[in-house]
């Protein structure tokens, strides 16, 4: 879960008149990523919560999704990932329609080459924000796809590594940040207001593509609120991050959001993962 580099998303300019700062409620996911040191069980299933706006889990049926989606039941080694290739690391913006139905409507996808991380005036704890870290590693190459519908967003990004020691050594740092941060508050010079990133229910796992992913609460100028998930996944000689929002609200004037209506974190993240074992197989 990191600081997020994105615009809000959900009801749209009419319902969200400070759209400046509550758009960077989004822009912290993919700037940090924090855990709590013991992980609760993965919620599932919908949220009953008075004044909450769910849908229906996904469920979090890792071999369901794999087949869904046509990935291989065999457990590919992990590859060496050329930079001409790095954008095959991410779930085409098909793929996240199909996997994540909460992601629907007007959709918008946006593609970048190059990290951009917001400058910050203050960060409490210090070194927490996560892709300046990977950003100043000396990476070897970078991805990103941010897929904006009013259901919600997801974003993805791929930094390569010149080989998977590096990779690993850079993946070693992730973790010991996730372990680290489980709040963060970052006072941004684009923002006016702090913005204070939550985190917890850490899974941290290991397998032919180690990852870690957690759920998110971010919310900026008091009210604005995003509930999600955040994951980061070693594959090669690259790390992808992931995070999946649902659509912000205002905590005082709107009805929640529920990260729910994404389905559950092991499902969503299931849907990231066979997608990496697809491309490590083709």
């Amino acid at each position: 879960m990191g600081a997020r580099r994105r615009p809000s998303v959900g009801a749209g300019p009419a319902a969200y008149g400070r759209a400046t700062r509550a758009g960077l409620v989004l822009v912290l996911g993919a700037t940090l990523a924090a855990c709590a040191t013991e992980a609760p069980a993965d919620s599932e299933g919908p949220v009953e919560t008075a004044g909450t706006t769910t849908l229906p889990s996904a469920g979090d049926d890792v071999a369901q999704v794999t087949a869904e989606l046509g990935a291989s039941v065999v457990a590919p080694a992990p590859p060496h990932v050329d930079p001409s290739a790095i954008r095959s690391l991410l779930l085409p913006e098909a793929g996240v329609l199909s996997g994540i139905p909460a992601i629907q409507g007007n959709v918008v996808t946006i593609l970048r080459d190059e990290p951009r991380v917001p400058p910050a005036n203050t960060q409490s704890p210090a070194d927490c924000d996560i892709a300046a870290i990977l950003a100043g590693l000396g990476t070897s190459g970078y991805a990103l796809q941010d897929t904006i519908s009013p259901g919600g967003r997801v974003q993805q990004e791929a930094h390569l590594f010149a080989d998977a020691a590096a990779a690993e050594s850079a993946y070693a740092i992730v973790q010991d940040r996730a372990a680290s941060c489980p709040t963060v508050t970052i006072d941004y010079v684009e923002a006016g207001d702090p913005i204070n990133v939550e985190v917890s229910g850490t899974v941290d796992t290991t397998g032919t593509f180690p990852s870690l992913a957690q759920d998110a609460r971010l919310s900026a100028d008091a009210y604005w609120v995003t509930e999600g998930y955040n994951g980061y996944v070693l594959v090669g000689n690259a790390i992808v991050h992931w995070s999946a929002d649902a659509a912000n609200y205002h905590a005082e004037q709107m009805p929640r959001v529920d990260r729910a209506v994404l389905g559950t974190r092991s499902a969503v993240e299931a849907v990231v993962l066979a997608h990496l074992q697809q491309f490590a197989t083709s």
